[in-house]
């Protein structure tokens, strides 16, 4: 078992339709897959981690890397993991961005959870949490007036 962060911009064009369809294909993807994992979106950057098989896990990023809705790809850390932190999640979803309205995501107060149960967890989860707190403290300071 591994675990794997990437990070990609979002292509122009991609509205929320677009993104919630990416989500929907990821979590049907994932489950087939025995993937679980998590992703976060803020003004057109993706932030995700996965956790399934090593080489799962790189075909599917191959595949992500090479999808028309992602520019400027980036796989950040790969390491292997005893357990999954994400393990009722095929892709949990926190969208950041005002206009993202659906039901179907995951709340900020879910998302806080999620984080709080990585704490002490892999390197990898340490770094998505100081990325993902990075981005929601950019978002807070743009919301506030």
């Amino acid at each position: 078992m591994h675990e794997i962060i990437f990070h990609s911009m979002a292509s122009r064009g991609l509205d929320q339709e677009g993104l919630l369809e990416i989500v929907a294909t990821a979590r049907k993807n994932n489950a087939e897959k025995d993937v679980t994992g998590c992703m976060l979106y803020y003004k057109g950057e993706f932030l995700a981690i996965h956790e399934g098989k090593k080489e799962v896990l790189l075909h599917m990023h191959d595949k992500i890397a090479r999808d028309v809705r992602h520019d400027n790809f980036t796989t950040l850390y790969i390491k292997p993991i005893s357990e999954r932190t994400f393990a009722s999640f095929s892709m949990a979803f926190l969208c950041l961005d005002p206009g993202c309205t659906r039901q179907d995501l995951i709340s900020k107060e879910q998302f806080a959870e999620l984080l709080n149960t990585m704490r002490n967890k892999s390197t990898a989860k340490q770094l998505f949490i100081l990325i993902s707190e990075n981005i929601i403290d950019s978002c807070k300071r743009h919301l506030t007036p």
